[in-house]
């Protein structure tokens, strides 16, 4: 590989993502002009480089930094939310609904600026049928190929995912039989999977982990608490204490005024040691499911909050 610097580091970038995603086994190890790639301790590759000029890029996903992951949900209903976030320069993960008026505009906005795109599929709630994720809603009586139907169609709305969470869901995704239906969707379609733990006992994460797809869930929710500036400040930092004990950290928000206004000074002011990366560059966890661990019947809880 020979080039400029900014060439040469979006082909290492779209190297590390491919492998995050795909082959997150592998080991990828820099050292001066050259990458090493290795499976189980086997190398495999070896990439030499020729650079052009007297500083070489790093490759950021080759550190050892605490990562740290924004994912803003409920997107695709208001460009000027979509131009505030894209003014940040952060990278932040944008999970756009299907079914809102502007997702294919927003999808393809996020993409162009390099930022990530999700799909936020709607799930049933355990509210249901008095309340409803929006059109395109996956339920729990859907076969296999309906629940593919819904999906084709979601992407067809949300040009660029590489990845699916769940808008409300909590029926859904703690009903085994149909979470194992939706990742093998996933998995058909060449899609990784953030569990958006809309209910404490969601098993789509675990069950993602057993169809052997890349799977994240997130740590905590930016705007749970009271609706200010400050609240959402204060668990920005919880999030860089997160990230900095487990070493990564997946965050939600929704984008409500004051979440953008936290986050445009959380900007100026957050642990530059701290990686923000794109869900895709997060490690992917190695976790051990035993068959207890998931529920075989789906557990109704009719104390649930409504989901947002």
């Amino acid at each position: 590989v020979k080039g400029p610097p900014e060439p040469v580091f979006r082909f290492l970038n779209a190297l590390a993502e491919s492998l995050d995603t795909w082959a997150d086994r592998a080991v990828l190890t820099e050292s001066p002009g050259k990458l090493t790639l290795a499976t189980k301790g086997v190398l495999t590759h070896e990439i030499w480089f020729e650079a052009t000029t007297d500083a070489f890029p790093i490759l950021p996903p080759t550190d050892k930094a605490p990562r740290l992951t924004i994912v803003m949900n409920e997107l695709g209903g208001d460009k000027a939310v979509t131009a505030s976030l894209l003014a940040l320069k952060l990278p932040i993960t944008f999970s756009v609904l299907p079914f809102a008026k502007d997702a294919a505009a927003t999808a393809t906005a996020a993409h162009e600026a390099g930022q990530e795109v999700l799909v936020d599929m709607p799930m049933e709630t355990m509210q249901s049928p008095f309340v409803k994720a929006g059109p395109g809603e996956i339920t729990t009586k859907m076969s296999e190929e309906d629940m593919r139907i819904l999906m084709d169609d979601a992407l067809g709305h949300v040009p660029y995912a590489t990845g699916a969470s769940n808008f409300m869901g909590s029926r859904l995704t703690t009903d085994t039989a149909a979470t194992r239906r939706f990742c093998e969707i996933l998995a058909r379609s060449g899609l990784y999977v953030l569990d958006d733990v809309t209910h404490q006992e969601s098993i789509l994460y675990a069950e993602a982990r057993r169809r052997g797809l890349p799977a994240w869930r997130r740590a905590l929710t930016l705007n749970d608490g009271p609706k200010t500036e400050g609240a959402v400040l204060a668990d920005l930092k919880k999030a860089e204490e997160t990230a900095r004990a487990k070493g990564h950290a997946v965050v939600i928000a929704t984008p409500a005024p004051h979440v953008l206004a936290a986050l445009k000074r959380w900007s100026q002011e957050r642990d530059k040691d701290i990686r923000l990366v794109p869900l895709r560059l997060q490690p992917v966890e190695e976790e051990a499911f035993a068959s207890e661990d998931i529920p075989s019947e789906r557990q109704d809880d009719p104390t649930s909050p409504i989901e947002h």
